[in-house]
């Protein structure tokens, strides 16, 4: 007669316990079921801290309190802010958490096209950031942060030239969208700090 053994994950407040001998395919099963509920977590916290102050105002604010010497109110805040400015209907499955966080911003339709855009093209985060900013009517401000995250580099007055066609190479997805003034903008920034 085979020995029988019951294998188990117990999830505890810092790891996980194994019991038993898991088959690959447990393990397995058991990792994408965490890495699900790791995506989904900062959703439903999100989503049930807004119930909760939508439906129960006066014992939310004291139960937040509670919350928030564990957790952080910033943190809590900050998930409560993404559930309440992007709908579940604009939310993507296929992009983390944060890059919904990037868009709040945005009025709900521009949210689902940089979040369809963002997943189409495979954007990292910074460059959904830039687009967001885009979007939002601030190309200036994108102009000037891509400048500044360069401006390092200028050596001497030839550099300039190196340095704007690395920016339009390295940003041009996101630029060529942005309205013609901001390579002006861009320029006037560049010949402003050579006279400085």
């Amino acid at each position: 007669m085979t020995d029988v053994q019951t294998v188990g994950f117990q999830l505890t407040p810092v790891g996980i316990e194994v019991s038993g001998v898991p088959t690959f395919s447990q393990w397995s099963g058991h990792i994408e079921d965490l890495l699900y509920l790791m995506e989904s977590l900062p959703w439903a916290v999100g989503d049930m801290l807004v119930y909760g102050e939508e439906h129960w105002p006066e014992e939310f604010a004291q139960a937040i309190d509670t919350f928030s010497h564990r957790y952080g109110y910033q943190t809590l805040s900050n998930l409560m802010s993404v559930s309440r400015s992007v709908p579940p209907s604009v939310r993507r499955e296929a992009l983390a958490w944060s890059y919904h966080q990037a868009v709040q911003s945005l009025p709900t339709p521009q949210q689902e096209q940089a979040l369809v855009k963002a997943e189409e093209e495979h954007m990292d985060r910074h460059k959904l950031r830039n687009l967001v900013r885009a979007m939002k009517g601030k190309p200036e401000q994108l102009a000037v942060r891509l400048w500044c995250r360069r401006a390092h580099r200028i050596e001497h007055d030839g550099k300039l030239t190196y340095l704007l066609e690395e920016i339009l190479s390295e940003e041009g997805d996101i630029l060529e969208e942005l309205v013609e003034g901001t390579v002006n903008v861009r320029i006037t920034v560049s010949e402003e700090s050579e006279v400085a």
